[in-house]
């Protein structure tokens, strides 16, 4: 199976800056969060800060990078191109819920959740740092998988998009996910079932 890959190639002040920035995303929100907090928090200047994201979206956005990077879908698809579709998409279903399950994801996307509708600039930094990557990942497998015909899809990156949603059982937090009370077993056997169901619609 493959492992994570390496988080992006990040100078220890940036993975700093990142560490300090989300934990205050986390506790005070992406709105009441000020530039001058962070670099005051990080003990750096604010040219430092600026120097490296510009924007508090941009260093929003790199937060949901690093968390991505660290634990989500972060390996190239090319790597499972031996295994059978099905454990092929199991592996990748329980990659995403291991994930979205975790603590740090959880607190991040009610961060978006909650002030997304507000502020636009949220939901951009969010969406392309975090789910339009996993669906990439997704995308390119499907692809390959549609170009080799063993499965029959017009469109891989919509059939992505919503097989992770799918996978994922809700739109919102952890509170309402299928996977919260589930043991190990029960949750492969409930992703299995998610697995089946997708490729009944997508198989030639």
């Amino acid at each position: 199976m493959p492992s994570p890959a390496e988080v992006n190639d990040l100078d220890l002040t940036s993975r700093h800056l990142i560490d300090v920035a989300g934990s205050l995303f986390v506790a005070k929100g992406y709105a009441a969060t000020k530039m001058d907090e962070v670099a005051s928090a990080a003990r750096v200047s604010k040219t430092t800060l600026y120097t490296r994201y510009p924007s508090k979206a941009e260093l929003f956005a790199a937060v949901i990078a690093a968390n991505a990077d660290a634990t989500g879908l972060n390996f190239d698809p090319a790597e499972l191109a031996d295994l059978p579709v099905p454990e092929a998409l199991c592996f990748i279903a329980e990659r995403f819920v291991e994930f979205t399950c975790q603590p740090e994801a959880i607190r991040l996307q009610l961060v978006y959740e909650s002030e997304g509708r507000q502020l636009p600039e949220v939901v951009a930094a969010f969406e392309r740092s975090g789910p339009e990557r996993d669906i990439a990942v997704v995308e390119r497998y499907l692809a390959a998988k549609t170009e080799q015909g063993e499965l029959a899809l017009e469109d891989p990156r919509f059939a992505a998009g919503y097989f992770l949603n799918a996978v994922k059982g809700t739109p919102s937090g952890i509170s309402l996910s299928p996977y919260a009370d589930l043991t190990p077993a029960r949750r492969r056997t409930h992703i299995r079932t998610i697995v089946a169901l997708f490729l009944d619609g997508a198989r030639p």
